[in-house]
C-alpha cells in the first residue's frame, strides 16, 4: 500500500527562523484556562513584543467579549505577517516530537496530515478518522469564523492510533541520531520541553509501511484508524471549513485545494506517557439545592453504583449514579451527569457550566459562592476505541489526554491558502 492509498500525507511544515525565542513562541492550546483569562494576560506580559504563536491564535478565555471580530482581524494580519517575515523556515517531511512533561514523562508523537475527507464529526457516518465527543454545534461558528479567511494553521489536535505492535511512532526513538534537529526548546508556564525531529527518508518508509498494516489490521465491519484525542471540536471546524471551501469547486480543484488536509500530531494510545485525566464540570450562578434535585431526579438505571463528589462553598456531599456493569465508568457517568446538567442549563438563563482540569482548580472554582463542582472520575484508556465503537462518541469532555499544563503547544504552522 502506497502513502498515496492512505488517509494521511507528509505535511509541507512552516518554523520560525533562528532568530526567533521559541520558548516564547510556543504557548497551550487556545481551549485551555478558559475560566482564568488572567492566565492569558500574564504570558502576553511574559512574551511582551516578542514573536509569538500567541498572536495567531484566540484564546477561548476571550470569545464572546464583543471584539471578536476585530480580534479575528488582528489575527489574520497577524498570520500574513509572520508569513512573509517570521515563518521563514520551510520543511517537508513527517516530524517527530518529544514532549517531556514536569513529571519527566515523555509523549512520543508524529505531526502528520489528515484527509478531512475520511473524517466526520458524525458518529452515524462511523467513518475512518473519528470524533470522541459530542460536537456541539453552538462551538463550532466561532472556531469557522478564525478558520474561514485564516492564511495558516497552528494544530492542537492529537490524534490517538490503537497501534497495540507500537509500530508507527515508537521506533523513531532510537533513531533521532539520523534526523534533522527541528526545535529544542523549554516550555513557558510549567509546559515541560519539546523537542522535533525531521524524520529522513528511510523512516517515512517504516512509517507508511506500519500505517498500511494498521489498516489492513482494521475491523472490516466498523473501520477505525484514528479518533480524536485533543482538538474534538478545533477539528470539526476545520472540516466545515472544508466543506464549504469544496462547495464552491470543481471535484478535481477540491481534491487538491490544501483546505482537504489538516495537521495533527499522532499519538499511540499505548504510549506509557499517555495517561487519561478526567474533566471535571463546575455550574456557576447555581441554585445548588435545584441543581442536584434535576439530577437526582434523572432517570436511574441500574447496575454499577458511582460516587460522585458535589463541591460547594458550604462543602461536599456526593450523589450516585449506575451503568451498566460492561461499561466504563468514567464515560459513563460524565454521559449520565452531562445530561442532567443539560436539562439544568437549559432552564436556568442564568447559569453557566465549564470544563475544568485538576481537583485543585475545580476545589478552587466550586468555593466561591453560587458555584457548584462535580468530581468525575477517569476514563480508562485500554477501554477508549471500544467505547467509541460501543457509544457512537462519547459525551462532551469525556477525558483529557494528561493534566492542563500537558496539553499540546503550538510550534509548527501550515499553510492553508
Amino acid at each position: 500500500m502506497r502513502l498515496s492509498d492512505l488517509p494521511v500525507r507528509i505535511p509541507d511544515i512552516l518554523l520560525p527562523n533562528p532568530s526567533c525565542d521559541l520558548k516564547k513562541w510556543s504557548v497551550i492550546a487556545c481551549d485551555q484556562h478558559t475560566s482564568d483569562p488572567t492566565y492569558w494576560d500574564a504570558l502576553r506580559a511574559e512574551i511582551g513584543p516578542a514573536p509569538s504563536t500567541l498572536d495567531l491564535i484566540f484564546p477561548e478565555a476571550f470569545l464572546w467579549r464583543g471584539d471578536d471580530e476585530a480580534r479575528i482581524r488582528r489575527i489574520n494580519g497577524a498570520m500574513r505577517r509572520y508569513r512573509r517575515d517570521i515563518l521563514t523556515k520551510r520543511e517537508h517531511g513527517f516530524v517527530y516530537v518529544e514532549r517531556t512533561f514536569a513529571s519527566g514523562a515523555v509523549r512520543h508523537g508524529l505531526m502528520l496530515c489528515i484527509d478531512l475527507d475520511a473524517y466526520d464529526f458524525d458518529p452515524a457516518r462511523r467513518a475512518l478518522i473519528r470524533a470522541t465527543e459530542a460536537t456541539v454545534p453552538d462551538r463550532l461558528p466561532p472556531r469557522v469564523a478564525i478558520r474561514r479567511d485564516a492564511s495558516l494553521e497552528l494544530p492542537h489536535v492529537l490524534l490517538l492510533c490503537d497501534d497495540k505492535r507500537r509500530s508507527v511512532i515508537a521506533p523513531l526513538a532510537s533513531q533521532t541520531d539520523r534526523f534533522r534537529p527541528l526545535y529544542d526548546t523549554d516550555l513557558l508556564a510549567g509546559g515541560g520541553h519539546l523537542r522535533g525531529w525531521l524524520v529522513d527518508e528511510a523512516a517515512t518508509v517504516g512509517i507508511t509501511d506500519a500505517l498500511a498494516d494498521l489498516v489492513c489490521s482494521l475491523d472490516p465491519e466498523d473501520r477505525m484508524l484514528f479518533a480524536v484525542g485533543d482538538g474534538n471540536h478545533s477539528l470539526a471546524a476545520a472540516k466545515k471549513c472544508r466543506d464549504l471551501l469544496a462547495a464552491s469547486m470543481t471535484p478535481e480543484e477540491a481534491a487538491a485545494h490544501p483546505s482537504r488536509w489538516a495537521l495533527c500530531e499522532l499519538v499511540d494510545l499505548h504510549d506509557e506517557s499517555l495517561v487519561f485525566a478526567p474533566i471535571h464540570r463546575v455550574v456557576f450562578h447555581a441554585d445548588a439545592e435545584r441543581l442536584l434535585s434535576c439530577i437526582k431526579k434523572a432517570p436511574a438505571a441500574s447496575g454499577k453504583r458511582i460516587e460522585i463528589p458535589v463541591l460547594t462553598a458550604e462543602g461536599t456531599q456526593t450523589i450516585s449514579l449506575f451503568c451498566d456493569p460492561d461499561d466504563d465508568p468514567g464515560a459513563a457517568a460524565t454521559a449520565l451527569l452531562q445530561s442532567a446538567l443539560d436539562a439544568y442549563l437549559a432552564a436556568d438563563g442564568k447559569a453557566r457550566i465549564d470544563y475544568v482540569h485538576g481537583d485543585d482548580t475545580l476545589r478552587r472554582l466550586a468555593s466561591q459562592p453560587g458555584s457548584v463542582g462535580f468530581l468525575l472520575p477517569a476514563m480508562e484508556k485500554a477501554h477508549f476505541f471500544d467505547a467509541i465503537r460501543r457509544r457512537g462518541c462519547l459525551a462532551r469532555k469525556t477525558f483529557s489526554m494528561g493534566q492542563a499544563d500537558e496539553k499540546r503547544y503550538y510550534m509548527e504552522c501550515r499553510a492553508i491558502r
